[in-house]
């Protein structure tokens, strides 16, 4: 990282966060994956979010959320975003992916950068029954992802300052014509939809909590959090 970084910028505190988060100087925005899989299987659906993210693709998306999502933070990371977002649901999802896609102003009236780039790499994929619905294993399963590796970069000239994530992350999900879906979407037993997201980061500071503090967010949590 450069060292003339100038201690005020127009991003004001997110800038100082962002630079002590790490950088990096190739901000260019690569074309989305040529081929971007349907939501016929569990593991489908979730490829695909990986490839509405790295797209930043709002409207699809959404398209992949049931009405009555969850976003489930870390304890163990998160505690204090346990607490302050015990109903994460779908307006907030929406909300803050809108923000990390496109940018936006805070509350303080500051502009928030949008993402340039999201790279998200889902390793070892495994899908189980989902103990919420033990006795419906045709309409409700778990997709566990053993380490979800994700790069998120923003820009603040002269740098490109880069988010480095990687943790457990398990995404329950559910046929389509057993998922609460919006007015109007028809029912549909070959599609299949995100209803909870768990994210299950360990603590990566060694005792210390993550919250959203000068070192800067180190969850997928943490980072919805901080663009809602």
């Amino acid at each position: 990282m450069r060292n003339s970084l100038p201690r005020t910028h127009s991003f004001g505190w997110l800038l100082i966060v962002l630079a002590l988060a790490g950088c990096g100087g190739d901000n260019k925005v690569g074309p989305p994956p040529a081929i971007v899989p349907q939501t016929d299987t569990p593991v489908h659906l979730v490829q695909r979010l990986e490839r509405t993210w790295e797209s930043q693709d709002l409207p699809e998306y959404g398209k992949l959320l049931t009405q009555d999502f969850h976003f489930e933070f870390s304890a163990d990371s998160d505690p204090d975003l346990v607490n302050r977002y015990p109903n994460w649901g779908l307006d907030d999802e929406t909300a803050s992916a809108s923000h990390l896609f496109y940018g936006f102003t805070n509350s303080s009236g500051t502009p928030m950068p949008a993402a340039i780039r999201i790279d998200l790499t889902l390793g070892g994929v495994t899908v189980e029954d989902d103990s919420a619905h033990a006795d419906s294993t045709a309409h409700y399963r778990k997709v566990v992802v053993a380490a979800m590796i994700g790069a998120i970069a923003f820009p603040v000239e002269p740098d490109t300052l880069i988010y480095s994530l990687s943790s457990r992350q398990e995404f329950h999900v559910v046929r389509g014509d057993a998922a609460v879906l919006a007015a109007g979407v028809a029912p549909d037993s070959t599609r299949w939809y995100v209803r909870r997201w768990d994210d299950l980061s360990v603590n990566p500071f060694n005792g210390r909590r993550n919250t959203i503090d000068a070192l800067g967010p180190k969850t997928y949590g943490a980072i919805k959090a901080l663009f809602r």
